[in-house]
């Protein structure tokens, strides 16, 4: 099975599968005793309704045999529980050159449309939850599986 080294969610290698949504280097836009606050940190083209979901993401073997992707739609997935190896393939007719990425606790990205991915594997030792945002009706209507040729894991 073909491996993959972890790679930091905060690096421009992130960039081929989506926008880290988290705050970045720059100082904040506003702030005051009460708050900081970074606008624009990202912009995502969502249908004019959005869908959300919880998604609880369960202790098991880090092994890839398959993906899902959306070809019309952005997914935002925020971590709200625990850290996770979240593996990607850039958006292709079939994924190639997966990439695996560690996302911790708080952090929140937006998957391109068609990005190829699968549920984040917890590193923690215990099951971990996501809050996921996608366009309404994508998990009726814009929701494509495939098989891999041959898994691919990670050793965290």
């Amino acid at each position: 099975m073909p491996s993959s080294k972890l790679l930091d969610l905060k690096t421009e290698a992130f960039s081929d599968f989506g926008q880290i949504l988290s705050t970045t280097a720059k100082p904040a836009g506003a702030t005051n005793e009460e708050y900081d606050y970074w606008g624009r940190v990202s912009t995502t083209q969502l249908s004019s309704t959005a869908s959300s979901g919880l998604l609880l993401c369960k202790v098991r073997k880090p092994i890839v045999r398959s993906f899902e992707r959306h070809k019309n739609t952005p997914e935002i997935l925020v971590a709200l529980e625990g850290d996770t190896a979240l593996c990607l393939a850039k958006a292709a007719e079939k994924p190639a050159e997966i990439r695996w990425f560690k996302v911790q606790e708080g952090d929140a990205v937006a998957l391109h449309p068609g990005t190829w991915h699968w549920i984040p594997f917890p590193m923690g030792g215990h099951d971990c939850r996501f809050l996921v945002i996608f366009a309404l009706g994508t998990e009726e209507n814009d929701l494509f599986y495939t098989d891999l040729e041959s898994p691919v894991f990670i050793d965290f």
